[in-house]
């Protein structure tokens, strides 16, 4: 058996010391690429977060814009413009109000059903045509934040009463 003489010795050292620094630096460029990869995949998943957060927003603002849409229609079957006709409907006017304020309260908060509400009931005089009114300007405010609480499934009722 034949002993690997010096020279073979170096040859031998130096072939494998160039395979070991290939070797490091492919390692190396797996690992950069990876990390790549990795930056990549976290940026499109909290886009993807940031999206469907957006998504049930709007889905929940569309949701108490539909049900805002039912108490409008309810409101304008309420108007009347012969005393008589106010008379009978006032029962059912302060009913619409009382209802809309409490929706407007949990969709939203108390200042808007505060200001939903207006003051035409404390004054004696139908509320129609001023909460008519003012339930177009909140259901037209994009800018209103929605409770994060709010659920509209929990007010389907309204539609079905």
């Amino acid at each position: 058996m034949a002993l690997v003489g010096l020279p073979d010795l170096v040859v031998l050292l130096q072939f494998a010391s160039w395979q070991v620094l290939l070797v490091g630096i492919l390692v190396f460029f797996l690992y950069v690429a990876a990390l790549a990869v990795y930056k990549k995949f976290t940026e499109v998943e909290d886009r993807k977060e940031e999206l469907e957060e957006k998504l049930a927003e709007w889905q929940k603002r569309r949701a108490i814009n539909d049900l805002l849409g039912e108490m409008m229609e309810e409101g304008k079957s309420l108007r009347s413009y012969h005393s008589a006709q106010r008379n009978a409907n006032l029962h059912a006017a302060h009913k619409w109000v009382k209802y809309t304020q409490d929706l407007i309260e949990a969709a939203f908060d108390k200042a808007q059903a505060q200001y939903f509400r207006g003051d035409e009931i404390d004054r004696g005089l139908d509320p129609v045509e001023g909460c008519l009114s003012r339930l177009e300007q909140v259901a037209r405010s994009n800018f209103l934040e929605v409770n994060s609480e709010f659920v509209p499934q929990d007010w389907e009722w309204i539609r079905r009463r």
